[in-house]
């Protein structure tokens, strides 16, 4: 793959191969496969302003960009909406927890109706009576099994049995390692005694077979006796003879017996010796041996029925089998206190090897059961023998080896049995019984870790002990336990220093690994200062020239990168890339892997044909050495994708996509976070399409495995939860949206630190999310905490931060605060001319949202040089992003309509739906938001037919992407209904207004702020048509529900009350009119300004309610 170059010590990310902006800005990788997958899994999107060049977001919601006419009415709201004990919970409220004095485990339980022991009632029984002759739902007391290892150690049990292990195959049925047991010597045969032969028994496939004692099989010592051996040698032996107690729990005293579904189900794999299952029970229970119970199947099944084949068995029995050991077996592990899945190795544990284990795990987690993994013996040593050897081995182990979908049966149909359940019953199938297993492996590993580092304090001399420090810090890093690790990391930094000096180059080893963990728990000044230290260094001990400082030159660059420094982040790759060009040659591996950071960095830049030309000679010379099939190819492939989806060719983005799947798919399998990675892409570009419903179909899907790979908290889970959230957010359904983000950013705070740049941009998602609803105070809140978290993680002058002020500037508008929007809008703008890097939002999308605020305000020359200054802008510097020409067209032409420019704006119009139509195809969102504008624009000239025609095609596309209740539905059905109104189509006119209110009522609550303009247009239809009640009430409501959402001095309060106003003076009410008039001139001076056209209009209306004479004076 050729990202790979580790330092001596093995721990240092060999390169830091970029090109997805996470919420971290960049994934910095570390270990090659680990590091490889974390780049590639974590695409994210972001609900921001109208920004379609990034490759971790999807573009603003269609009406983002461009202001909808909600009718005859004007609207002032331009719709801007973008996107020591350890305790367990039971199920139905049942909590039981285990403690011991010393740290152990004992049963504290509280009982519920569900869980617990004791009898179940006779609604909830498992096992009818016929059924408890083949399955016994008590438990064995763990002293009795116990017992049964020393009888089976001492030969007290299974008394003169002798058991072999073939070392060949000795028959087509008889394997090499299968066990046979000795049941008679070649003289009871008449075979030759000094042929030495004997014969034996070989149960698993029912099978006599003669052997030779010592050539054709050894000896199984006792020690090594599996569980298997133990049902066939101690269990069946006793219980075959006994038809009336075939169970082994009938064979005990009472007080090893325990009650029904008592303590701990125990899953296991028979073929994993049974001395290190029992030793792991005891170490995990220690002191509590003696009041611990445990579900083992050897003991506390029938045997001599399960074992037997079903031609043997009577039918009864096979039926009762096959229930049980169906969804009789869930039911019942759904009774236990918990359950608990036995490895015997932590790299390649049998258990997941069973299918079966895999059925009751399954069982567990849809019985929402605890589970736990223990080890056996020695699985410490040998796992810290691997940390000490190579810690970047330990994930790519896992991966391997921790797949239970690989998991086998020796029946075919049980088998097929099982995999059709898991996929059937529970979300995500075997990816997320996966996921549960990982989560407590890497548990297990870290715990270890830090063990490891105990010992070595006690023993190790100091420069041992830091190797164990620094690669434990490694492993608890590399498995998202990034506070620890930058605490081990610091300690052998400091051993080191002390012992080597500080300008030995093991020191500068230490200062990288140290650097990439701070710069994943964004530190960023601390990270730079050890890469700057690092890098002195190395070009003191190499020279200047060395190719090892090519590594550390990549990671500088990529922390100028996140700064927003992004001419000394091109410095520092181009000063890598002329190292390795140098000593490895222009067609090596890492060259191909520095063309792709500066592709990507240009990409970031919106210099997309500079990307493009990157990608395409790092993809050059990966083929040259690699090969065309190599999975080592997708990441760049991927990056080609993001570029094409960038520039708008969205069938281009989909092939490339195409192409890495297949190569990952080919490599890793299905269920694979390469495969997940590059699906996340394909589902981007669907949102771009607006194809939502298919985008969160693929979105789910990769959280499962997401998380399947890294745990259900670990860092590169949460992108996957902003995904989902962003396309919720397209659709409407903005309480999933929230508990979306929520659920995103507490794994952030979990992983990371509260003010993580992660967490400042998910809020600002949230803050959009709380401004579509219409609840303007706590999206403006979100958004000052998202600003304080961007400036003290990433500086004032981070483009992030302008992002945000200008997010701040649009919802300060919304409220009619138009002089501190305006200030907002102008600071982000400087913040973006400032820098050459960009975060999320072009400069192109800055000069739309401050040409957003100076049309409200009235400055429409303003606004209009912004908005073309915003088209120049993307048709010169961001190199073809010509969705962002359409964004600025659609907006430009509203300005230009306001202006009474109608030729030109419609123009514009024209060519921002050719863009749209083009680009991201017939029916898409943004193409029925031109149409909408169009229509109104007809309207305006009178071309009613042309009208009508765009304004139902909008409503079409609206309905059929986003559903009947989309509140965008609402919106067009509002306008269609003011084109009818115009034609002094009254009556129809009326009905599409009052359709439109339940739409909008229904999908964004009743006093939602958009409701407010429909209420204004129905208003006005009942005053032109003289029913004055109905009219004033609908104003009344309109004013009660502008009020809630944004105070009394807003615009929208404004238009309300200039309502209420006209109604009354054509009522000949002059004397209630000057009121409401007086009130709606104020608001709007104050927040528009005394040349507002909308001023104007109610100043003019005031003059003239004041020169007429009150009614009364006539009489």
């Amino acid at each position: 793959m050729g990202v790979s170059e580790l330092s001596k010590s093995k721990l240092r990310r060999r390169d830091i191969l970029v090109f997805l902006p996470v919420p971290t800005l960049f994934l910095k990788l570390r270990g090659a496969w680990q590091r490889f997958i974390n780049t590639l899994v974590c695409i994210q999107l972001q609900s921001g302003a109208s920004d379609p060049s990034l490759p971790a977001q999807l573009l603003p919601r269609h009406r983002s960009t461009s202001c909808h006419h909600p009718g005859p009415d004007p609207d002032p709201d331009p719709d801007p909406v973008h996107p020591s004990s350890c305790s367990f919970q039971a199920a139905a409220g049942a909590v039981a927890t285990f403690r011991c004095p010393n740290g152990q485990w004992q049963v504290q339980e509280q009982k519920s109706q569900q869980g617990g022991n004791g009898n179940s009632s006779e609604e909830d029984e498992v096992f009818d009576e016929d059924a408890r002759k083949i399955i016994d739902p008590r438990s064995i007391s763990l002293r009795a099994v116990i017992d049964v290892r020393e009888g089976v150690l001492s030969g007290r049990l299974a008394k003169g049995i002798e058991l072999f292990v073939a070392r060949t195959d000795l028959s087509e049925k008889v394997k090499k390692g299968d066990t046979i047991r000795l049941v008679a010597d070649s003289t009871t045969e008449k075979v030759d005694v000094d042929d030495g032969l004997r014969r034996g028994f070989a149960r698993q496939v029912f099978e006599t077979v003669l052997f030779t004692p010592g050539e054709d099989a050894d000896l199984k010592p006792r020690k090594d006796w599996t569980t298997e051996d133990v049902a066939q040698n101690v269990v069946l032996e006793l219980t075959s003879a006994h038809e009336d107690r075939e169970i082994f729990l009938n064979h005990l005293d009472a007080t090893h017996v325990g009650e029904d579904f008592q303590g701990f189900f125990v899953s296991h794999a028979r073929r994993c010796r049974f001395g290190d299952l029992v030793a792991a029970l005891e170490a995990q229970f220690k002191d509590c041996v003696d009041s611990t119970f445990v579900w083992l199947d050897i003991f506390c099944a029938n045997q001599p029925q399960l074992t037997s084949p079903n031609d043997n068995t009577p039918g009864e029995v096979v039926k009762a089998r096959e229930g049980y050991l169906t969804y009789g077996l869930h039911r019942a592990i759904g009774k236990f206190n918990a359950s608990i899945i036995f490895f015997d190795r932590w790299d390649k544990p049998a258990a997941l090897r069973r299918a079966w284990c895999a059925w009751e795990i399954l069982g567990a987690i849809t019985s929402e059961r605890p589970l736990e993994v223990i080890f056996a013996p020695g699985q410490e040593e040998d796992f810290v023998a691997q940390l000490l050897e190579d810690p970047c081995e330990i994930a790519k182990i896992m991966a391997d080896n921790l797949n239970l979908r690989e998991a086998s049966t020796f029946k075919v149909e049980d088998k097929k049995m099982i995999d059709a359940a898991v996929n059937s019953s529970v979300d995500g199938g075997y990816v997320t019984l996966n996921a549960k297993i990982h989560e407590r492996v890497r548990k297990w590993l870290a715990q270890m870790a830090r063990n490891a580092v105990t010992g070595a304090r006690l023993e190790k001399e100091p420069l041992d002990l830091a190797q164990v420090l620094e690669r434990t810090g490694f492993l608890l890093d590399d498995q998202g336990f990034y506070e620890d690790g930058v605490e081990f990391y610091e300690e052998a930094l400091a051993i080191r220093r002390q012992v080597l000096g500080v300008r030995d180059i093991v020191v500068a080893n230490t200062l990288g690994g140290l650097a990439a963990v701070y710069d994943t728990l964004s530190f960023f000044e601390k990270a730079l200062r050890c890469y700057v230290e690092e890098l002195s260094i190395k070009r003191e001990v190499f020279g200047p020239r060395h190719i090892s400082l090519a590594t550390t030159l990549n990671g500088i660059a990529l922390i100028h990168k996140i700064q927003g420094r992004d001419d000394e982040a091109l410095g520092h790759y181009q000063n890598a890339l002329s190292i390795r060009t140098e000593k490895l040659g222009p067609k090596h591996l890492d060259v191909a892997v520095t063309l792709h950071n500066i592709a990507y960095l240009r990409y970031s830049q919106d210099r997309q044909q500079e990307a493009l030309d990157g990608y395409q000679q790092a993809l050059e010379i990966k083929r040259e050495v690699l090969g065309s099939r190599h999975p080592g190819m997708g990441i760049t492939l991927i990056g080609l994708a993001l570029v094409y989806k960038a520039k708008g060719s969205f069938e281009e983005a989909l092939a490339v996509c195409k192409e890495a799947h297949s190569l990952y798919r080919e490599s890793s399998g299905e269920d694979h976070p390469y495969v997940a990675a590059t699906t996340n892409v394909v589902a981007t570009v669907l949102a771009l399409q607006g194809r939502y419903e298919q985008a969160l179909e693929i979105f789910e899907r990769s959280i499962v495995v997401t998380k399947a790979a890294f745990g259900e908290y670990n860092q590169y889970v949460a992108p996957g939860y902003n995904n989902i959230a962003h396309v919720y957010h397209s659709l409407g359904r903005l309480d999933e949206s929230l508990r979306a983000y929520a659920m995103a950013i507490d794994i952030k705070k979990r992983t990371f630190h509260d003010t993580h740049p992660d967490i400042a941009v998910t809020l600002n998602n949230v803050a959009a999310v709380h401004e579509s609803q219409g609840r303007f105070k706590e999206a403006l809140s979100t958004h000052e905490d998202a600003l304080a978290i961007a400036r003290e993680s990433l500086g004032a002058h981070n483009p992030l931060v302008a992002k945000i002020l200008l997010k701040i500037a649009v919802i300060l508008k919304t409220q009619g605060q138009m002089g501190e929007a305006l200030r907002r809008a102008k600071e982000a703008l400087k913040l973006r001319r400032l820098s050459s890097a960009k975060y999320e939002t072009s400069m192109a999308a800055m000069l739309n949202g401050v040409a957003s605020v100076q049309k409200v305000r009235g400055c429409l020359e303003d606004a209009a040089r912004c908005l073309e200054d915003a088209i120049e802008d993307s048709r010169t510097n961001s190199a073809g992003k010509i969705l962002d020409v359409s964004t600025s067209l659609n907006n430009l032409a509203l300005v230009l309509q306001l202006q009474g420019r109608t030729d030109r704006a419609m123009n514009c119009f024209e060519e921002a739906l050719r863009i749209d139509r083009e680009m991201r195809g017939e029916r898409h969102p943004h193409v029925a938001t031109t149409l909408s504008n169009m229509s109104l624009l007809h309207k305006e000239q009178g071309r009613f037919d042309a009208a009508i025609r765009d304004s139902k095609e909008a409503l079409s596309i609206r309905m059929e992407v986003l559903g009947a209740e989309h509140a965008e539905v609402g919106i067009s059905l509002n306008n269609l209904a003011s084109i009818h109104e115009a034609q002094g189509r009254l009556g129809d006119a009326l009905l599409l207004y009052e359709k439109a209110l339940v739409v909008l009522k229904c999908a964004l609550g009743l006093r939602h702020h958009r409701v407010a303009p429909t209420l204004r247009n129905i208003a006005g239809i009942y005053k032109s048509q003289g029913y004055y009640e109905p009219s004033l009430r609908a104003y009344n409501e309109a004013l009660l529900v502008s009020k809630e959402a944004f105070g009394d001095s807003h615009p929208s309060v404004a238009s309300a009350l200039h309502g209420i106003g006209a109604l009354s003076l054509a009522r000949g009410e002059q004397n209630l009119s000057l009121a409401p008039l007086k009130q709606a001139l104020a608001i709007r001076q104050s927040t528009l300004g005394p040349q507002h056209a909308d001023t104007l209009d109610t100043k003019s209306l005031l003059h003239a309610c004041q020169r007429l004479k009150p009614r009364w004076w006539t009489l």
